[in-house]
């Protein structure tokens, strides 16, 4: 695990895990798309990688540059 520079964690109410070492964390709390009622499950999974790639693409057009 030595390797680990950045973690991102999307726990929102549950508690999120330990990872031990030296690295830069990040919280996004995002709802879980699984909790969402079976009529609403897709959606809410769209929802929510919506949401991942707003915010990992601009970190990852940076990293690249």
């Amino acid at each position: 695990m030595e390797d680990i520079g950045l973690v991102v964690t999307l726990c929102r109410e549950e508690r999120c895990p330990f990872i031990p070492g030296e690295y830069k964390k990040l919280s996004w709390p995002l709802p879980d798309p699984a909790a969402a009622p079976d009529d609403e499950i897709m959606e809410a999974f769209r929802a929510a990688r919506d949401e991942l790639l707003r915010r990992l693409t601009p970190m990852l057009k940076e990293w690249q540059a």
